[in-house]
């Protein structure tokens, strides 16, 4: 009888034990969820005066001008991934990357991700060039034109 009571003790224990070691993983698992998250930039959109005319042709670029430093930029257009990858403005040109799209009356919804932020929808019907810029207090810039701006 004793034994069976040592043996049963220390089942228990063990049994206590195992259950208890796995607790601070699940903690220390749902801390670094909450720490990606709060590691998301939290980007602000601000739309510029359109500057769009009648006259357009069907096609659509984006081109993502300044303030873009090593960041993660993926496009979606219509709902797929159209785009991927980092980019770094050039800062003589004030240029970091052009994505064309396409034909503009075959585009029903592109939005851009900026390193892992939420979602913007900024698709304009009327504009074939949309223009990204990106500042210091994160906050997007976005314009809109029917005419392509070079840069020198």
């Amino acid at each position: 009888m004793k034994y069976k009571n040592i043996i049963l003790i220390i089942v228990l224990t063990v049994f206590w034990s195992c259950n208890n070691s796995n607790k601070p993983k699940k903690e220390n698992t749902v801390l670094k969820q909450r720490d990606k998250l709060d590691s998301i930039p939290d980007y602000k959109v601000f739309i510029e005066k359109n500057k769009c005319d009648k006259n357009k042709k069907d096609i659509s670029v984006l081109f993502f001008e300044d303030g873009f430093n090593n960041d993660s930029i993926e496009v979606f257009k219509n709902g797929k991934k159209v785009f991927s990858g980092k980019i770094t403005t050039d800062r003589v040109l004030g240029f970091a990357k052009d994505v064309e799209l396409g034909k503009l009356s075959t585009i029903s919804d592109l939005s851009i991700k900026i390193n892992g932020s939420q979602e913007f929808h900024i698709l304009n019907k009327y504009c074939n060039f949309t223009y990204i810029n990106l500042n210091d207090n994160n906050k997007i810039i976005i314009a809109y034109n029917s005419r392509f701006i070079p840069y020198n």
